[in-house]
């Protein structure tokens, strides 16, 4: 089994610490290792859990540390690591199964994505949205029957309860499933599980966005002819979108024994359904963990607070009005208060809100002050927190790097409207022409400010009329 470390495709960005490319350019030069490993422990899922494992490692390690409780046995597993960098693989495959340029031929690589560690300090600069599902343990000793052999259905369903094909399959294609199960757990009630479940998050996620868990009895053996290998045992599920924010972390879920009524991926799985059986009273007897990997959703709440109330700023719907500017003005402030990884992650989408309500502003001076104020502070924690990240000059490379792309990205734009001036112009012009036409610096400001303002036509994934206030096409017309 070989192994080649290739780096972190993201740290190659201006913007990567220095410590970041050290170890990438130590571990790009590292010679071949080989590691032969004999001797290994045997663990039993019905006795031991995932937590009482490392517990139980962590104490071999210290003077004196026994394993007695584990067993072992024998086997040979020859490991190879290799340092190399990205260039040197000519087929590879993203941890979204997408072809990365070149694709030209070779031997197939696959990317693993990268869980980042604390500390980690880099911009996002590329899209990812990953949802990684660990189901842990059920307990189902209390219910009645005597299914034993334990296996979990789990889907991603949609506000219509309909399973989307966003999960990815197990093997080495790079298909798209809508249904996966855990691996079967024989003979216990009580099963620990160790599968990872990796799906896609929608671009349209709502609040009707749910993971629907079904758990199921598989026989061995059946009696007859009529009996059914597997059926339906319990029922559980989790909202994965609320009020604008990702459901992430740990969760202990009741389990429902009969099943699912209508609309139920609206409620939270404490609501007590009518009409249905739960198990163990509505105690929760489903353990998971859920993580993502995503440069759409925070996961701070501060951000998240932020990112709401300027969006809400371009709601069409009287059921959700813009935020007060009290409010807008706390989250401004908050940001700051975000916990660094996520900061810098979204720093560049929080500066282009901050200049984008100081140059448009909704409400009164005061939203524009407390958006400055927010915008000195970003640059105090990047210049001088964050001295990793400073360039030779004493700059900080994300600040340096902000100002580079976005003075690329406006004068692209300005030369895309230059452009559209002249093919008006060699049509005839009239109307449309002095409409283009006029104080370029004035249309330029103007084009500036619609740009950074959230564009309504893919809030939410959602297609609505845009308000007529630009003179020009929307933004996501020209990105085309």
């Amino acid at each position: 089994m070989k192994f080649k470390y290739q780096g972190s495709e993201d740290s190659s960005v201006p913007d990567a610490s220095s410590v970041g490319k050290s170890m990438e350019l130590n571990l790009a030069n590292l010679q071949p290792v080989t590691l032969n490993l004999n001797s290994f422990f045997r663990q039993e899922a019905d006795r031991l859990s995932d937590d009482d494992l490392f517990k139980l490692l962590a104490d071999a390690r210290k003077p004196g540390g026994k394993l007695s409780r584990l067993k072992t046995f024998t086997a040979d597993l020859a490991l190879q690591l290799s340092g190399g960098t990205g260039e040197e693989l000519l087929m590879r495959l993203s941890p979204e199964m997408l072809r990365v340029a070149p694709f030209s031929g070779g031997e197939l690589t696959k990317d693993i994505q990268e869980f980042p560690a604390k500390g980690l300090y880099m911009a996002n600069t590329s899209y990812r949205n990953l949802l990684y599902i660990y189901p842990k343990s059920a307990n189902l000793t209390n219910r009645p029957g005597t299914a034993r052999n334990i296996s979990i259905k789990i889907e991603l369903m949609n506000s219509q309860e309909q399973p989307q094909p966003v999960i990815f399959a197990r093997g080495p294609g790079c298909e798209m499933v809508s249904v996966i199960r855990t691996a079967v757990v024989y003979h216990n009630k009580t099963p620990h599980i160790a599968d990872e479940i990796k799906l896609r998050i929608p671009v349209d996620l709502d609040d009707g966005h749910h993971l629907l868990f079904t758990f199921y009895h598989i026989s061995c053996k059946a009696n007859n002819k009529d009996e059914e290998v597997e059926y339906p045992i319990g029922y559980s599920w989790l909202p994965l979108f609320r009020d604008g924010r990702l459901s992430t972390g740990d969760f202990h879920l009741p389990i429902c024994l009969d099943r699912l009524p209508s609309s139920y991926g609206y409620l939270s799985p404490d609501v007590a359904l009518p009409n249905v059986r739960w198990l163990d009273a509505h105690k929760p007897a489903f353990n998971l963990s859920v993580t993502a990997i995503s440069t759409v959703h925070p996961q701070d709440e501060h951000l998240e607070r932020f990112f709401i109330g300027v969006n809400s700023l371009s709601s069409t719907d009287r059921k959700k009005p813009p935020v007060s500017e009290s409010a807008l003005i706390a989250a401004a402030q908050g940001v700051t208060k975000a916990r660094p990884e996520p900061m810098v992650a979204y720093l560049y989408n929080v500066l282009d809100k901050l200049i984008a309500l100081i140059a448009n502003r909704p409400y009164s001076e005061a939203l524009s002050s407390a958006c400055f104020e927010t915008m000195g502070q970003l640059v105090k924690i990047c210049t001088m927190l964050l001295d990793s990240c400073l360039d030779m000059h004493g700059r900080s490379a994300l600040l340096t790097s902000y100002v580079h792309y976005f003075k690329i990205a406006m004068k692209e734009v300005l030369f895309r409207v230059e452009g559209e001036i002249a093919v008006v112009q060699r049509n005839g012009g009239g109307e449309e022409q002095a409409r283009l036409s006029g104080d370029t610096e004035a249309f330029y400001h103007h084009w500036l400010v619609h740009c950074m303002e959230p564009d309504p036509l893919i809030r939410y994934g959602k297609v609505i009329i845009a308000p007529p206030t630009c003179p020009m096409r929307s933004c996501s017309e020209h990105i085309k």
